[in-house]
C-alpha cells in the first residue's frame, strides 16, 4: 500500500463517524504505513485534516502488531474494542495476548480495561480467572419495579401527615405499608 492510499483510508476512517467500513487491521496498516512515510504521528494527523487523532494513530499502529490471528478472529470482527486491543498489544507474551483476547469477547469497553490492567499485574493467572475476579468484583444491579399508586389530595395528605409523625417521607411509608402487608399470613 503507498502513502496517498494509506491516507486515503485514514481520512475516511478516522474521526467523524464510529463505524468502520474498512476492516480495523487494513486501518492500522494504513496508519503504520503514513507514519513511517511521515516521520509522526502528528504530521499524519495534520495530513489527514484531523490534527486531534495523532493518539488515534498510535492506537492503530499499536493494533497493527498484535498477532495476525487476533487481529483477525477479534479486532476485525469488532469483538474488541480498538481501546482494548490498543491495550492488549502492550503485553508482550503473545500466547497470553491470545488468551485475553478470547475472554474480552461481549465485555463492555470499561470492563475489557480492567480485566487486561488486571491480568497485567497478575501474570500467573489465567485470563479467565482475570476476566472472574474483575466481573465478580462488580455490583450486580438488581431489578426494581416502581408502582404508581392514584390517590386523593385527601388521601395523599393524609399519607404525607402519618410519615412525617413517623420521620419519613411518603413514598417510605408506602413501600412499609406493602411489604408489611406482603409479609403478613393470609
Amino acid at each position: 500500500m503507498d502513502l496517498d492510499a494509506a491516507l486515503a483510508i485514514l481520512i475516511t476512517q478516522i474521526g467523524g463517524s464510529k463505524r468502520k467500513t474498512v476492516p480495523i487491521s487494513k486501518i492500522a496498516e494504513a496508519a503504520k504505513i503514513s507514519v513511517e512515510k511521515l516521520k509522526s504521528a502528528q504530521e499524519v494527523a495534520n495530513r489527514i485534516n484531523r490534527p486531534t487523532a495523532r493518539s488515534q494513530i498510535k492506537d492503530f499502529i499499536i493494533i497493527d502488531d498484535l498477532p495476525h490471528d487476533v487481529k483477525v478472529r477479534y479486532v476485525d470482527k469488532r469483538l474488541i474494542g480498538i481501546e482494548a486491543a490498543s491495550e492488549l498489544r502492550r503485553i508482550k507474551d503473545n500466547k497470553r495476548v491470545r488468551d485475553l483476547a478470547r475472554e474480552l469477547v461481549d465485555v463492555k469497553a470499561r470492563d475489557a480495561m480492567q480485566i487486561i490492567d488486571y491480568a497485567k499485574k497478575h501474570e500467573s493467572l489465567p485470563a479467565r480467572k482475570c476476566k472472574d475476579r474483575i466481573l465478580d468484583s462488580k455490583d450486580r444491579s438488581r431489578h426494581v419495579d416502581v408502582l404508581v399508586i392514584s390517590l386523593e389530595q385527601s388521601e395523599y395528605s393524609l399519607l404525607k401527615s402519618n410519615a412525617k409523625k413517623r420521620g419519613k417521607n411518603a413514598g417510605e411509608l408506602a413501600k412499609e405499608v406493602i411489604l408489611d402487608w406482603l409479609k403478613s399470613p393470609k
